[in-house]
Formats: structure tokens, C-alpha cells, sequence
């Protein structure tokens, strides 16, 4: 027997001693759990691309204030500074911390993700026949009405 089922055992049990409103407050929770953590993941991702782009920007802009670098440096310097925010090695700073957290959003949403199965899975049984084929459908509407009342 593994730690997982070891787990979901004891959630099953703990489950078949709460009321079925209960159960429906738990299966809300983790929804709400595991979209929070969903939104975290695409955040950081988020975060990761607008890095790149702005990474882009500045070399791009680099390459322009070389051109027109006899023109007028100081007037290229101070737009480059106002527009990008950041120097290179900042942006490849926020780069790298980005990916490191999306790595533990990921890995935190996949679990997540995982006990919501799990849990939604264990009220069905406990709360709807098994062979009902509407049986997503009722539990949302039990949801609802045990959550609302």
C-alpha cells in the first residue's frame, strides 16, 4: 500500500462521517483550491513571457541606440530606460526566478488538480448512485442547494 492510498483512504473514511452539505463544501473548496492555483500557474507564465518580450525590446532597442548612437545617446538612453524599466541582467534575474516558480505552481496545481478528482470522485459515491448517468449533473445541483440552504 502507497502513501497515496494510504491518503485516500483516510479521506474516504473521514468523508462517510460528514453530511452530504459538507461534502459538497469540500468539493467547492478544492474547485476553488485548484482554480487558484491554475490562475498562479498563469500568472507566472504570464510573468516568464513578458521577461522575454521585454528582454527582446531592450535588445532590439540596443541595437537601434548603436545606429543612432551619434545622434543623440543621452535622448536614446533615457527612452530606453523609461520603456524597458529594467536593465538586461535584471530581466534575465526575473527570468530565471519565473521559471523556478512556475516549476512549484505547476507541480502545486497538478496536485491540486489530482485531489479534486479524487475528492469529486469519492462524493459521487457517497452521494449519488454510481450507475446514474446524470450523475455530474445532479451533483452540481446538490452542490448548489446544500451549499445555498
Amino acid at each position: 500500500m502507497t502513501l497515496a492510498d494510504v491518503q485516500a483512504e483516510l479521506l474516504e473514511r473521514g468523508l462517510r462521517g460528514i453530511s452530504g452539505k459538507a461534502i459538497a463544501q469540500a468539493v467547492v473548496a478544492m474547485q476553488a483550491t485548484r482554480e487558484s492555483k491554475r490562475l498562479r500557474v498563469l500568472t507566472t507564465a504570464w510573468d516568464i513571457e513578458s521577461s522575454i518580450q521585454r528582454t527582446k525590446l531592450f535588445e532590439t532597442m540596443l541595437e537601434q541606440d548603436a545606429l543612432e548612437y551619434v545622434h543623440s545617446d543621452a535622448e536614446a538612453s533615457c527612452f530606453s530606460k523609461l520603456l524597458v524599466g529594467r536593465t538586461q541582467n535584471d530581466l534575465n534575474f526575473d527570468i530565471d526566478f519565473n521559471i523556478g516558480a512556475y516549476n512549484c505552481d505547476i507541480t502545486s496545481f497538478v496536485v491540486s488538480d489530482v485531489q479534486l478528482d479524487h475528492i469529486e470522485d469519492l462524493a459521487h459515491k457517497l452521494c449519488l448512485p454510481e450507475e446514474d448517468n446524470d450523475s455530474d449533473d445532479r451533483m452540481e445541483e446538490f452542490s448548489k442547494s446544500d451549499v445555498d440552504s
